[in-house]
């Protein structure tokens, strides 16, 4: 058998293994970059949750596109809006105000990154491991901590614990069935 076509236990290939390693070792250099000084490989698994919910934010809404296909123009959207956002008039009469300029899309290792580590939170599981997974995602995405806590009817701490716990999870199947912990942490600059 070629070394990329074994398959282990959990039923990933040699390849798959080495892709999660990989991404992995990204996450450690995001948690580095973000101010966490040796990270773990759980702060590096929020942060590439946090990352892949920046990513799913910036893919561009190709549906409303079709849905209103004259609410869009083939000039740039950065001179759209300009246009828009100063008249003549305010012009002249120094009232313009810069428009905030449009997020980039997201890299095509972003993308990837994205694909894998939503797939991770598949390996949370349990009683509620649906309602673990919206929590620990809204929270990774930004949404503010007491509009998950009413939406799921939970107190501050529960919202954390119910985080820690699904993110121990994720890590635990990460160190189980891809050996990542050491590989990581030996790898990472």
């Amino acid at each position: 058998m070629r070394p990329t076509s074994r398959v282990s236990d959990a039923g990933l290939t040699h390849l798959q293994i080495v892709q999660h390693r990989e991404i992995l070792t990204v996450g450690m250099r995001i948690a580095e970059e973000a101010g966490i000084s040796n990270p773990s490989v759980r702060d590096a698994v929020w942060e590439l949750l946090a990352e892949a919910a920046d990513t799913l934010k910036r893919l561009p809404d190709r549906e409303r596109r079709w849905l209103r296909p004259g609410s869009y123009s083939s000039w740039p959207q950065a001179l759209r809006e300009i246009g828009n956002a100063c008249e003549i008039d305010d012009v002249k009469s120094h009232k313009w105000e810069p428009v905030a300029a449009n997020r980039a899309p997201p890299t095509s290792g972003a993308v990837g990154r994205r694909e894998v580590v939503m797939l991770w939170l598949g390996k949370i599981s349990g009683r509620a491991a649906q309602v673990e997974t919206r929590l620990i995602f809204a929270l990774a995405a930004g949404v503010p901590a007491r509009l998950v806590r009413r939406r799921f009817g939970i107190g501050r701490r529960t919202a954390h614990d119910v985080r820690d716990r699904g993110l121990g999870k994720i890590c635990r199947w990460l160190e189980t069935e891809i050996a990542a912990c050491g590989t990581v942490r030996e790898n990472s600059p």
